[in-house]
């Protein structure tokens, strides 16, 4: 469990990381960094750092139900976290809309769209890397108990007699119950 929570935290700062890194290439394009020298880089790297920390504020909160969701459920589809980033990008192109001023330039046009949408889609997968596809993972316990192999998720247990480990004899899966597992 200590384990799964902090493959959601880890998930959720490279999510963040991630959105900020995209949010500065939106802004400084690639062409401009590569010619650019090392002050241009530094300003970057600070902006990216800040990105990052705005992009938290929106989205750790939803990417922390959807951590939750998906360790509980054992979501591991690499679409459902696609999704889920693409739609709080949304959400965070939405409140930045939200808190403009009138009669200032408006975020409100194709370029804004596509940048908030395309950090979601690319923190998504970020998160899906380090920990989506991982979610719910349950450790697998071996024993030998009385001359028969059992191997022990938290959903089933699987029993071999010692005889047939090697052989092509098809394993019983039995799940276990809280009756059973009180025996």
């Amino acid at each position: 469990m200590l384990l799964g929570i902090f493959r959601v935290l880890l998930g959720i700062t490279a999510a963040c990381l991630v959105a900020g890194a995209v949010q500065v290439v939106f802004a400084y394009t690639p062409s401009e960094l590569a010619v650019a020298g090392s002050d241009r880089w530094q300003i970057a790297g600070l902006k990216t750092l800040e990105s990052a920390t705005a992009a938290a504020l929106i989205a750790a909160p939803l990417l922390l139900l959807s951590g939750i969701y998906s360790e509980i459920l054992t979501v591991r589809s690499f679409a459902f976290h696609v999704i889920v980033g693409v739609l709080i990008g949304l959400a965070g192109f939405i409140v930045v809309y939200a808190g403009e001023v009138q009669n200032e330039p408006t975020i409100a046009n194709s370029y804004g769209i596509a940048t908030f949408l395309t950090t979601g889609f690319l923190g998504g997968i970020a998160y899906w890397l380090l920990s989506g596809r991982f979610a719910g993972r349950r450790r697998t316990r071996t024993a030998k108990v009385h001359g028969t192999i059992v191997r022990s998720t938290t959903r089933t247990t699987e029993v071999t007699s010692a005889q047939s480990v090697n052989t092509d004899q098809p394993t019983t899966s039995v799940p276990t119950t809280s009756a059973s597992a009180s025996s």
